[in-house]
């Protein structure tokens, strides 16, 4: 996905194109990642090479060495070093066997701050938000007909700015999940949001697709996606959707994905439906 390939070579190797710049103490092996199309604004700090590379280490003193140069860095945990405490690294490992391509991609786009390609349909891409997105929901939003079943963004930009941002560390940071963004692969056009929002109690599908893309099978095509990535990525074991009873196309999605409605006890305009996965 984007690009993006792995592969493990020595440590000496990397530590010979880093002798400039950063000295690592010796090590047998480390596995990096090279990902060519993502990249961040590098600070002083920061080595070229962090731009393209991921270190995977059992090694503390690596780890923050790598960490301070500005390398996505993920920890490796097994029985001689299952006590040390790995100090501002996000992810660890116990399994190396695990380690696979999107996973890899995910620590390097949190690490850089950069939008996460969470999966590709037919026609189009599903990434994580950023705050230059914010311009082109707004437009969607603008149609009344959209926010006739779901809430509206912000009145003032510049509080929806901040909420995603806030939305990006505690939601997607501390879930791994969360709504995400249409992209049409066709012309690059961001077309409206999808994923899976969670709740105290429960996960939840959600969806919003642009006015003048709707009635061509988007809705459905990527919420299948979705629900296929919750099962197989996320392991959720259900997920549950609420539909206002006048949203006859929101219905009409539901019933192709095979949601079976909950009974519920309360006169309520909002219908309840539910999907095992797993």
């Amino acid at each position: 996905m984007s690009g993006y390939e792995a592969e493990r070579i020595p440590l000496e190797q990397i530590l010979t194109q880093m002798s400039e710049k950063i000295t690592l103490p010796d090590t047998p092996d480390c596995t990096t990642s090279h990902n060519g199309n993502l990249g961040a604004s590098p600070n002083s700090d920061t080595h070229p090479l962090a731009q393209t590379l991921l270190i995977v280490t059992d090694r503390t003193d690596i780890a923050k060495r790598c960490l301070q140069r500005g390398f996505a860095v993920i920890g490796y945990l097994h029985e001689q070093n299952k006590d040390v405490s790995f100090d501002g690294v996000r992810y660890l490992i116990e399994d190396i066997s695990g380690l696979d391509a999107p996973f890899c991609e995910l620590a390097f786009c949190r690490a850089h701050q950069l939008p996460y390609t969470v999966l590709e349909t037919e026609r189009c891409l599903v990434r994580e938000i950023t705050t230059e997105d914010v311009t082109r929901l707004y437009e969607i939003y603008a149609d009344p007909a959209i926010t006739s079943y779901i809430e509206a963004l912000y009145a003032d930009e510049t509080a929806e700015r901040s909420y995603i941002r806030d939305y990006i560390d505690h939601v997607y940071g501390f879930y791994g999940y969360g709504m995400w963004i249409v992209i049409n692969k066709a012309d690059g056009q961001l077309i409206g949001r999808a994923g899976i929002e969670p709740k105290e109690d429960f996960a939840e599908l959600g969806y919003v697709i642009a006015r003048e893309y709707q009635n061509h099978g988007y809705a459905t095509e990527v919420c299948r996606a979705i629900l296929t990535y919750a099962a197989d990525r996320l392991g959720l074991p259900e997920v549950y959707v609420r539909v206002q009873k006048e949203n006859a196309a929101s219905l009409r999605v539901c019933e192709k994905l095979k949601f079976q409605p909950v009974p519920r006890s309360e006169d309520s305009d909002m219908l309840l439906f539910t999907l095992r996965l797993n």
